[in-house]
């Protein structure tokens, strides 16, 4: 599994690894969710409002498997989309891959039809 790391959290990671230990997961959440927490707080850094989505975000996807498996498909649909709009403002990065700069991109990586190359 690749490391996803959040955008400003880079550059904070060793200072905040000698600095403390990263909290201990939230009560109530399933060993899936708290094996996530502790393998991405292990390697991230996350400001105290990311920790409450980030929390929140894996209480509604544990909500999500306990509906699936009681057989309700559109509540647990309703759920996995809270958790994954919860999720996606914490904007992981894969740091394997360079940040595209912003702006157009290069005239020679355009298309004479106005598309990318």
């Amino acid at each position: 599994m690749q490391k996803l790391i959040p955008q400003h959290s880079r550059d904070q990671l060793s200072s905040h690894r000698e600095a403390s230990l990263p909290p201990r997961p939230p009560a109530g959440l399933s060993k899936w969710a708290r094996g996530v927490w502790t393998e991405l707080l292990s390697d991230n850094v996350f400001a105290p409002h990311e920790l409450m989505t980030f929390a929140r975000a894996l209480k509604w996807f544990d909500v999500s498997d306990r509906l699936l498996r009681e057989a309700k498909v559109k509540a647990a649909s309703d759920a996995s989309t809270s958790a994954l709009r919860l999720w996606r403002t914490l904007k992981f990065t894969d740091p394997s891959v360079p940040t595209r700069r912003p702006g157009r991109p290069p005239k020679s990586r355009w298309r004479a039809d106005g598309g990318l190359a």
